[in-house]
C-alpha cells in the first residue's frame, strides 16, 4: 500500500496549498477589519444573487458544496454580526430566505479585494492556458469526489 502524504505527493501539496491560502485569506481579511467572517464566500454568493437574496440555507449549502448544518453555523454568526439577515415569507414560515445587509455589501468589496490580490499573487507566472488546465484539474477532482461520496466508484 502506498504511503500517504509523503513529501511532494499530490495529497500533501493539495493540503498545503489549501491551508496556506486559508491562512492568507484570514490574515488579509483581519488586516482590513473583517477577520470575524467565517465564510466570506457566503457573502460573495449572496451579493451575486438578484436582490442579494437566496431562497434558502439548503440552496446556499448546495452552491458552497457543504452540508446545511455547516451553513447554519456560519449564518448564525454572520447574522449576529450584521452581515446577513433571515427574511420571513408569510406564505411559508418554515422557509427563510437569506439576504445580504448593507454591512455585508461593504464587506464584499473588501473580500473581493483580498481574493483579487491573493489570486493574482497565487497564479503569478502562470499563462492563461495553464490556469485553464488547473481549473480543469480542479473540476475533475470535484467530480471524482462527488462520485466517491455517492458510492459510484
Amino acid at each position: 500500500m502506498a504511503t500517504r502524504f509523503k513529501d511532494g505527493s499530490p495529497e500533501r501539496l493539495f493540503h498545503a496549498v489549501h491551508r496556506k491560502r486559508r491562512i492568507a485569506v484570514d490574515k488579509m481579511l483581519a488586516q482590513r477589519g473583517i477577520g470575524n467572517i467565517g465564510q466570506p464566500l457566503i457573502l460573495s454568493i449572496l451579493s451575486q444573487q438578484e436582490g442579494g437574496i437566496i431562497a434558502s440555507q439548503k440552496e446556499l449549502a448546495k452552491l458552497l458544496r457543504v452540508s446545511p448544518a455547516t451553513v447554519t453555523v456560519s449564518l448564525k454568526s454572520m447574522e449576529r454580526d450584521g452581515y446577513v439577515k433571515k427574511l420571513v415569507r408569510q406564505e411559508d414560515l418554515r422557509c427563510k430566505p437569506i439576504a445580504i445587509t448593507e454591512k455585508g455589501r461593504q464587506a464584499v468589496k473588501l473580500i473581493d479585494d483580498v481574493f483579487e490580490t491573493l489570486d493574482h499573487g497565487m497564479y503569478r507566472g502562470f499563462s492563461d492556458g495553464e490556469k485553464q488546465m488547473i481549473a480543469g484539474f480542479y473540476q475533475r477532482i470535484l467530480d471524482n469526489l462527488d462520485a466517491v461520496s455517492a458510492g459510484d466508484v
